[in-house]
């Protein structure tokens, strides 16, 4: 395991995070965390779908936040088996604003399109 002292994972759920990786095996839980992808792009494919005609009783988005979970879980193992990625996330981020000229032109008070969603994925 390349990061056994991942400090963005709190305790309790590293250790059970670790014990899953030392029971199932670390190649288990490389394919689990490919299934768990899968799912999710399904879910959201069905999403698609649904939201197309209007009739999403929400159900679909309630699917992909139980997916997006799964995969949560599974990157935190994934964390620990292939090492921490927060300096690399930044750096992308960091690019991604760069790109966009955020934060000037969002504070120039350009449209985001995000403000009637809400925290929990809502409308």
């Amino acid at each position: 395991m390349a990061d056994k002292d991942n400090r963005n994972i709190d305790k309790d759920n590293r250790e059970l995070y670790t014990y899953a990786l030392l029971t199932y095996g670390e190649q288990f839980q490389i394919n689990m965390m490919v299934e768990e992808c899968s799912e999710l792009i399904k879910a959201i494919m069905k999403l698609g779908r649904t939201s197309v005609g209007g009739i999403d009783d929400g159900k679909a988005r309630w699917a992909v936040r139980e997916e997006l979970a799964d995969v949560q879980i599974m990157l935190d193992q994934m964390k620990i088996v292939f090492g921490e990625t927060k300096e690399i996330e930044r750096k992308k981020l960091e690019r991604l604003a760069d790109r966009m000229g955020y934060p000037e032109k969002a504070m120039q008070g350009e449209q985001m399109g995000l403000a009637d969603i809400n925290a929990d994925g809502s409308e």
